[in-house]
């Protein structure tokens, strides 16, 4: 399932899903370079990824429709 984290408050992860669902895991089992905003998966096997290109696309959209606003 893919998530983006929505804010860290402490040792826990707030997860936001992309079907609106909500999920808070240890911040042990984040990988090296994720931080609030960015876009995970959490396999079936429970290993947590990070998803740098989509997180990049979803910042540069977000700020062009804060342009073209």
């Amino acid at each position: 399932m893919k998530y983006v984290i929505d804010r860290i408050v402490g040792n826990i992860v707030v997860l936001e899903g992309y079907d609106d669902s909500r999920v808070e895991i240890d911040k042990a089992r984040l990988p090296k370079g994720a931080k609030e905003g960015s876009s995970i998966e959490i396999g079936e096997d429970g290993v947590v990824r990070l998803f740098v290109d989509e997180e990049r696309e979803r910042r540069i959209a977000e700020k062009m429709r804060k342009v073209w606003r």
